[in-house]
């Protein structure tokens, strides 16, 4: 999806649902050339980025969580994060478990939710 269509999105579903739906958005890669939000490695800046979707409408970014995907850290994570909570008090932060680690031994999820509590998100997607 391009830049500009996932914030028309997600502005189109702010104004549609108003204040009864809390709006997720992130941004997620295609698996060839986009890098998902938070990655260092992509060739976007990932807080204008955040700051237009908030301004959008979005009530929670959605960031990956560390350790779920090559090269993404807490502190990378962590600094996102507190930008979305200065940029607009309020703002939710979520991260999510990528997929490829969803079938991983318990070991290696419960080091991944200790880190993703320590990125100060304020809540995890499993």
């Amino acid at each position: 999806m391009e830049h500009p269509s996932m914030m028309s999105f997600v502005q189109q579903g702010s104004q549609t649902l108003g204040e009864d739906m809390l709006i997720f958005a992130g941004k997620w890669e295609d698996g060839i050339v986009e890098k998902v939000l938070g990655d260092s490695l992509a060739e976007y800046d990932a807080k204008a980025v955040i700051k237009e979707l908030i301004d959008s409408g979005a009530d929670v970014i959605d960031l990956p969580a560390p350790g779920s995907r090559h090269g993404i850290t807490v502190e990378m994570i962590r600094e996102l994060t507190e930008y979305t909570h200065r940029y607009k008090p309020g703002t939710l932060v979520m991260c999510f478990l990528d997929s490829n680690v969803e079938i991983a031994d318990q070991d290696t999820i419960r080091q991944i939710a200790i880190l993703m509590k320590q990125t100060g998100a304020d809540t995890c997607d499993w």
